[in-house]
């Protein structure tokens, strides 16, 4: 009975930490209304593929998007998001960082995990020693997920 209760303990301490350090990946964007054809459908595709978990296989649909439209912001967001998830940080901080000098009043993509900490552009005044664009900040992945 006393080895049943310590096993129970020890799995409700394990379950504990592994559901506090577990945080699942944002949504992937679809593509705005605007976009060119060939462009959405690739991102599209990827979409799909990321609600699939073929996180590579939506990454190459994402890039797919982009060598069509690489001023998509979505396209920019949604390839980051399977690059933090294959651990390439720093190649993700570069897309994340587009995306939002893309579409700098972009609610989801300024509020996502890389950027959340600056927050939207328009919330800060001028004199502030943010910029209007991504491009200055410095680690912005150090405190995602």
């Amino acid at each position: 009975m006393q080895r049943l209760a310590q096993w129970m303990v020890t799995s409700a301490i394990v379950a504990f930490f592994v559901a506090c350090t577990s945080t699942p990946l944002p949504t992937p964007l679809p593509a705005p209304p605007e976009a060119l054809p060939a462009a959405a459908t690739h991102n599209k595709d990827g979409l799909q593929l990321f609600a699939e978990g073929k996180i590579g296989l939506a990454s190459n649909a994402f890039q797919a998007a982009l060598a069509e439209d690489p001023n998509m912001a979505e396209a920019h967001y949604n390839l980051a998001l399977t690059l933090v998830s294959s651990g390439s940080r720093d190649e993700a901080e570069h897309h994340f960082i587009e995306a939002a000098n893309l579409a700098p009043g972009h609610k989801i993509i300024w509020d996502s995990p890389a950027l959340r900490p600056y927050g939207s552009p328009r919330l800060f005044p001028k004199e502030d020693a943010f910029s209007d664009t991504a491009s200055e900040m410095p680690n912005a992945l150090d405190n995602m997920f």
